[in-house]
């Protein structure tokens, strides 16, 4: 009777242990779709931005453009209308005193006195005529300038607000993605395998070897790959400059005041991401490609350590104040060794 009970006590806790099994199981996959639809969602809206970023740029030069071409052709309305004026007055003081007048009299010594009017009177009309003209062309062309700015300056008051919207929402699910990784098991393995890591060594050299994925699954065809840079701004350092002693000769060191959001270049795992010695905050990406790619200098890092990110994801952010320029670095390794990014980088 006892080893019936038993048995029955086994069959159901076995039977409860898998049902258990099997429910964190599914809340495992839900939490990791869950989080790939928001990574999905961010590299979408980080496009959305870029391009509205871009269109807010040109607006700006636009509208930079029209009042210039206001200023100048106000100037030259007043010019063409001094113009006017001086020949009239100029004009009438030859048909008065000149040998213009001299000229008309004696040509027309024996006709009426009012022919001759006429005659000197067309004379002076038809030099000026093509000078108003021009000045009420002008007039024409600035109010038309002064509507086209109107409707430019609406516009990009519209994508600016538009723009500070979408960067809400993306702030949204970038909260949402980074509790999500947070609460990934990888995570806390990474973090403490990370302080380990970043006491021991001095170097980056190190640190590539020491946080590289040994068991990652290798492509060992290099087939096709898409990397991008991880922001938009301009390159101040190229690759193999800045001197054999420098941390930023196998890079590229970009310039940056308004791309606030810094993006994965390529699919990975995030094998390291926080603060390393003189680099600064600094993020390293490995992929099956046998590429790694490190990214320094960003004021917050919006990932962690062991989970895998698209290309195009934002990773981290910049905060800008009064203008001042960040400055960030990007570099490129294939198989171990650094490569220039720009011969490797999709030109989106």
């Amino acid at each position: 009777m006892i080893l019936k009970f038993f048995i029955l006590f086994l069959v159901i806790y076995n039977f409860s242990e898998l049902s258990s099994s099997k429910d964190i199981e599914k809340t495992e996959t839900i939490s990791k779709q869950g989080l790939l639809d928001i990574q999905k969602k961010t590299v979408k809206i980080h496009k959305e931005i870029s391009r509205l970023n871009s269109l807010v740029k040109e607006l700006d030069l636009e509208i930079y453009k029209n009042r210039q071409s206001q200023i100048i052709l106000k100037k030259y309305i007043s010019d063409e209308e001094a113009l006017a004026e001086g020949m009239i007055l100029l004009l009438q003081k030859n048909y008065n005193s000149s040998l213009i007048s001299d000229f008309f009299k004696n040509f027309t010594e024996n006709q009426e006195e009012l022919l001759t009017n006429r005659i000197i009177m067309s004379y002076f009309l038809k030099s000026v005529k093509e000078d108003i003209n021009i000045y009420l062309s002008g007039l024409e062309e600035e109010k038309n300038l002064d509507k086209e700015l109107k409707l430019k300056v609406e516009k990009l008051n519209f994508e600016k607000e538009k723009l500070n919207k979408i960067k809400l929402s993306l702030d949204v699910e970038l909260r949402k993605k980074k509790k999500l990784q947070k609460n990934n098991p990888k995570s806390e393995v990474y973090k403490k395998k990370q302080i380990k890591i970043k006491n021991k060594f001095n170097n980056i050299n190190d640190l590539v070897s020491g946080v590289s994925l040994p068991n990652l699954k290798k492509n060992k065809k290099k087939g096709y790959k898409k990397i991008i840079f991880p922001v938009i701004g301009d390159i101040i350092s190229n690759f193999g400059q800045g001197g054999q002693e420098s941390h930023y000769k196998n890079g590229l060191t970009f310039e940056s005041f308004k791309d606030q959001y810094i993006v994965s270049p390529l699919n990975g795992v995030i094998v390291f991401a926080g603060n390393f010695r003189s680099y600064g905050n600094l993020i390293i990406i490995e992929n099956k490609e046998q590429y790694h790619t490190i990214i320094s200098g960003m004021d917050e890092i919006m990932s962690f350590s062991g989970n895998e990110v698209l290309v195009g994801e934002p990773i981290a952010r910049n905060y800008f104040n009064d203008g001042i320029k960040k400055k960030l670095y990007f570099e490129l390794r294939y198989k171990g060794e650094p490569v220039d990014p720009k011969r490797e980088v999709e030109i989106l």
